[in-house]
């Protein structure tokens, strides 16, 4: 072997070396702001709930440490959905059947929010809110420029909620302040849930 092909053969080596660190990186990247956007989706939420109507901070940030591990999670599947059957209205609608039912099994057997066990939780809310936490990170991540739009609506959606929610706070009485977060709550993630669907499947079929 000459020098030359020596030091080709070292340059390479380090090209590949480098190449693969930015791939690792992009994918830990990818898999940060995943979890990130997932858990901000589900922060108004658990906000009202944990510190509006109840005023436990503690119970909020233990709700947030488990939506990271269970986004950790979601992600490893929609990964797997996404190889398996490719960018596309199908894997988004498959991760969001799945996330939002795998929540629902949180709330039925660990959160005691079943039907027979909490007959007043309402199931589609709760469904939407953990379905919301993979579509809309799956949606603002994804780099089709086509999805522009419904990305502009759900931004938009999101920061009127969240200053609606803010300013219920402010109610002064409680019965009307309880019943504004809890139908603010089920009428808001509904909603997004929606948009994320309706708008990626309506851009998805027109191209």
């Amino acid at each position: 072997m000459t020098k030359d092909s020596g030091h080709n053969g070292g340059n390479k080596s380090h090209g590949d070396r480098a190449t693969r660190g930015r791939g690792v990186k992009g994918a830990l990247g990818r898999y940060l702001a995943f979890v990130a956007i997932g858990a901000l989706t589900a922060l108004v939420g658990e906000t009202q709930y944990s510190v509006f109507l109840r005023g436990d901070v503690d119970n909020l940030i233990g709700s947030v440490v488990v939506n990271v591990f269970y986004l950790t999670v979601i992600y490893l599947i929609f990964l797997a959905l996404r190889a398996a059957l490719g960018q596309g209205f199908r894997a988004m609608l498959a991760i969001t059947l799945i996330s939002g039912t795998a929540g629902l099994m949180i709330e039925w057997f660990l959160i005691g929010n079943s039907p027979w066990g909490n007959p007043d939780a309402v199931q589609s809310a709760m469904f939407a809110f953990w379905a919301c936490m993979a579509a809309v990170p799956a949606i603002l991540l994804e780099r089709d420029s086509s999805l522009r739009p419904v990305k502009h609506r759900i931004l938009l959606f999101a920061a009127v909620y969240t200053i609606a929610a803010a300013a219920g706070h402010g109610i002064a009485n409680p019965d009307i302040h309880f019943a504004f977060h809890i139908w603010s709550f089920v009428f808001g993630y509904i909603a997004l849930l929606a948009i994320c669907l309706v708008g990626y499947g309506r851009l998805h079929k027109a191209s």
